[in-house]
């Protein structure tokens, strides 16, 4: 079970709506190789993710509560 912040990088994101709120789609490789998706809303996510970014997720029993660009 993930816990806590995990380096990462953005192997994709797609963008969808629903009752005209954005929400985002996102695929991941954390630090260590493995690969996952998270479906997040725009509260969580940085305004204009893009594939290739580094970022640092934040996960809360395995589910992506925070997502942030890193400088690096």
């Amino acid at each position: 079970m993930l816990q806590g912040p995990q380096e990462a990088i953005l192997g994709g994101v797609s963008t969808f709506e629903i009752h005209g709120q954005r929400y985002y789609d996102i695929l991941y490789e954390l630090k260590g190789g493995e690969l996952g998706k998270a479906r997040v809303g725009p509260e969580v996510i940085y305004s204009d993710p893009r594939v290739g970014d580094r970022v640092v997720l934040h996960f809360l029993m395995s589910m992506v509560t925070k997502v942030e660009k890193t400088g690096g």
